[in-house]
Parts: C-alpha cells; structure tokens; sequence
C-alpha cells in the first residue's frame, strides 16, 4: 500500500451524542459482510459510539456503520462504484470518496480520481458536493459549512476550501510537492496537512500547519512544520495529535500522539 492510498484511509475514532428520539427509522441492516479482500477501516463515530468504516469484502468498497461490538451491521453504499474515506462532520453528516465506476473491485491500488459525495447520517440524502479530481485527502471545517480537500491540479499540490454544493471559497496552499491529510483544528483557524519531502508519492513526509484564510502562497512560504509524518488527526480540544511515521531501519508503519496544546489551535468560545 501506498502513502497516497494509506492517507485517504487513515481515519480514528471519534464520540458523539446519541441519535435524537423521533429519528427517521434506518435501513434495513445489511448481511454479515463476507470475509474481506481488503482490510476494514474504521473511520470516525457518530450517535453513540457507531463506527462508520470501508469494507471490500463483497468485491467493491463500501461504507458501513455497526455498533462497537460489530452488531447491526448496515451497508450505506450497495451500488456499482467504490465508496471509501468517510469522515463524520459536526452534525453527523458523513463526507466520502466515490471512486469511477471503472475502477477495478475493491477499488484501485492509487486512487487517481474520485468524487466527493455527502450523505445523512443514516445514508440518505446521498449528493455530489465536487465532481472527479486527483483525491489527496478532505476533511470538514468545525462548523460543517465548508470542507477543505487536498488534490494535484496543473502539476501542483493544492489545498482548497469549499462550500458544500462546491463553491470555491478559497485556494489556501500551492506548492510543487504533493500536498495529504487535510485537517482543520477545532479553532477554525488552521489546516494541518503533510507534504512531501522530494517529490515522490513514497517519500518521506512532513506535517505541516497553514492558515486556513490563505492566500495560497507559493511553495508554502507560510506553512509551519508540526511534525514529521501524515496522516494527522487532532482530538476534539486541539490539545492533541495522532499521525502515522515510517521508519525506513524498520518494517512497518508506526503511530504517534503529540502534545500541541502550545499552538492554541483548540474551540474559540464564543461571546455570550
């Protein structure tokens, strides 16, 4: 597995309120999923702990929810085409990758194209928020009103932000290298990201934080290293980062938790 495709996966665990009383009924639970050709990937929670992950056991990945003891289990995707990344928005909305049609089962090695897609938190409401693009990584603002995507446009590493029916709202970096792992802090203020270290998608690679206003300076002249590795994920209070770092000495992929309480990247309160 690639960096490229490890980033789009990498995803953790995150616990939110339970659904409200009156809530719509859900889909019928989907059979137990077949052993899989690829590994589950657990992604964020929502409504009590559930755990929303890509499967590829039926022969094409798909998105499922269950309960953390793996009951009820439900297949949000059920179509033709590769569904992967879902990553649980503030209000429990779930924004994922839908991959061409004409991908191989299971989903491609590198993941070349997609579409960034949105749904409800019980699958409905499924609607295209960006059409296809070099995927590199997305993730929601605090406020669920923007997402920030990371994608390779004109021989360029981009970070740009939208709208959710795809408006452009902001270019925020430009850069030479390949850009991964877009996450906004909880402050609103920043978007952490990992950058390439010599131009090839295996590399080694470096955690940087930008300002999530922009403008997209060139080369990231006003980016600030974090950390090296990807695939950064922030706890719900800024004051934490989890992110993945390769060893070349060593086999394997190894996971790390650092302390950025120092950057003050946490929630702003809000007057009263």
């Amino acid at each position: 597995m690639t960096a490229r495709t490890a980033a789009l996966l990498i995803v953790v665990l995150l616990v939110a309120p339970w659904l409200p009383a009156g809530a719509a009924p859900l889909p019928p639970p989907a059979p137990a999923i077949p052993p899989a050709s690829a590994p589950i990937i657990p992604s964020e929670a929502y409504d009590g702990g559930r755990i929303y992950f890509t499967s590829g056991g039926t022969g094409r990945s798909h998105i499922y929810r269950m309960e953390p003891d793996g009951a009820n289990q439900v297949n949000f995707s059920r179509g033709s085409q590769d569904e992967i990344s879902p990553e649980t928005g503030p209000d429990g909305r779930i924004l994922y990758l839908r991959l061409p049609s004409a991908a191989p089962p299971g989903g491609a090695t590198v993941v070349s194209s997609g579409e960034l897609w949105i749904m409800d938190h019980d699958g409905r409401n499924q609607r295209q928020v960006l059409p296809a693009h070099d995927p590199l990584g997305h993730g929601w603002s605090p406020t669920g009103d923007e997402v920030v995507y990371a994608t390779l446009s004109g021989g360029r590493g981009r970070l740009r932000r939208i709208g959710l029916d795809g408006t452009l709202k902001a270019e925020i970096a430009s850069t030479t290298r390949s850009l991964l792992d877009p996450v906004w802090s909880p402050s609103g203020e920043i978007v952490f990201h990992a950058r390439e270290a010599t131009g090839t998608i295996d590399s080694g690679w470096t955690i940087y934080s930008i300002p999530a206003a922009g403008p997209a300076i060139d080369d990231l002249k006003n980016a600030t290293v974090v950390a090296s590795g990807l695939g950064a994920t922030l706890s719900p209070d800024g004051t934490k980062m989890l992110f993945t770092r390769k060893h070349e000495s060593e086999v394997g992929v190894f996971t790390y938790v650092m302390d950025i309480s120092s950057l003050g990247v946490g929630p702003r309160k809000t007057e009263q």
